[in-house]
């Protein structure tokens, strides 16, 4: 016999768990999750340099804009009230050429169109006494940013999501879905199971959340084959320093972004190498800047989601940053972690619709950034959508 419930969430990344947190939250309490990894957020959600982003970065009126800007305060509100290591750090858009002030004031037009009040341009003069170590013509402050232990996150916020109404079986792991069959009011779920006693099972579920991440494109193609999008996937690589009196960063520093065009036509907005602090406990317990600094993202195109090896050379992340950060040497660096992101070819936003044949079906397609920063206000539109 095939079990039968209500809603079921395909991805326990940080888009799966927010969702299922938000409806718990909200007493639906049939649903189901399913992950297919040992453990939960251990693919994008777990591998990205834990900024919290302001939501300058997007135009006014796109998902990207509204539910970062609304999910960062969510985000915040959810660290500290249990406990999860953040800080608002803040950010700089260092500029470095004069044709750059035309960026900033563009940026700062956004930012201004999208709430954000206090973000301001200031002199390099005022940088320098925001960040010592900087040399900067310009830059864009913006106060909203911050950064935050996204790993840790994604633990609180699994143990808070099975607490609310001490549910910890409906969140499963290891339970990977290999195939879905649509019919005309529900869905029909083929999955495996890596532990326990039964290693293949069935699920019937009525509405279906398509939150999986890297593989969400896979599973939007398993329900309607004719789905319009293209999948590509960026593997973005990080190298480190650690910081020193003559060498130190506590905000998030940014150079100016830019458009890059991929070879097949894709597109994506790059931020650039940029410089994150980590966050996480001092020798009395309270949170505060580490002393690592994340130096990245670099991204390559790759075709095979679990490739995270690490190719991109030294230099290369040197090059890209000692413009503004003259006092980092190049033997400074050393190698960090590498991760993956699955994006939708030729898409500025977030994809968050319902299938066009099968309505009770909402899938969630090319999350990258700012998805991390904007998944509460994500699980609640995902969550309005179904209500």
């Amino acid at each position: 016999m095939t079990d039968r419930i209500p809603i079921a969430i395909i991805g326990g990344g940080v888009m799966g768990l927010a969702v299922a947190y938000t409806l718990l939250d909200r007493s639906e309490q049939n649903i189901v999750l399913l992950e297919k990894n040992e453990g939960f957020g251990l693919e994008q959600s777990g591998s990205n340099s834990g900024v919290i982003h302001a939501g300058f970065l997007y135009e006014t009126g796109t998902l990207m804009a509204t539910l970062c800007v609304e999910g960062a305060q969510l985000l915040y509100e959810f660290c500290r009230k249990h406990a999860v290591p953040h800080q608002q750090t803040g950010k700089l858009m260092a500029a470095t050429k004069k044709e750059h002030q035309n960026e900033l004031e563009k940026y700062l037009k956004l930012a201004r169109n999208n709430g954000l009040q206090d973000v301001a341009i200031i002199s390099g003069k005022e940088a320098k006494k925001l960040e010592p170590c900087l040399e900067v013509s310009s830059a864009l402050h913006v106060p909203q940013s911050g950064v935050f232990d996204a790993s840790f996150f994604v633990s609180t916020l699994y143990k808070k999501a099975t607490a609310i109404h001490n549910t910890p079986d409906l969140l499963m792991k290891a339970c990977n879905v290999v195939r879905v069959e649509p019919y005309k009011d529900f869905f029909r779920l083929h999955v495996e199971q890596s532990r326990g006693d039964t290693p293949t099972w069935q699920l019937d579920c009525e509405i279906l959340i398509n939150a999986a991440g890297l593989y969400s494109w896979d599973i939007a193609k398993m329900i309607s084959p004719r789905l319009p999008y293209e999948k590509q996937y960026l593997r973005g690589e990080y190298y480190q320093f650690n910081r020193r009196y003559d060498l130190f960063i506590d905000m998030n520093v940014y150079p100016v972004p830019t458009l890059v065009v991929l070879p097949d036509g894709g597109h994506f907005l790059d931020l650039g190498a940029h410089l994150t602090p980590k966050v996480g406990p001092d020798e009395r317990g309270n949170t505060s800047v580490a002393k690592e600094v994340l130096v990245g993202p670099i991204f390559i195109e790759v075709h095979n989601p679990q490739d995270y090896r690490s190719t991109t050379d030294r230099s290369e992340f040197y090059q890209s940053v000692k413009s503004f950060l003259p006092a980092l040497k190049e033997d400074d660096l050393y190698r960090g972690h590498t991760g993956i992101i699955g994006l939708i070819k030729d898409q500025k936003d977030f994809i968050i619709l319902k299938d066009d044949s099968y309505p009770n079906c909402i899938h969630l397609l090319g999350m990258e950034s700012p998805a991390l920063t904007a998944s509460f206000a994500i699980g609640r539109y995902v969550a309005d959508m179904i209500t």
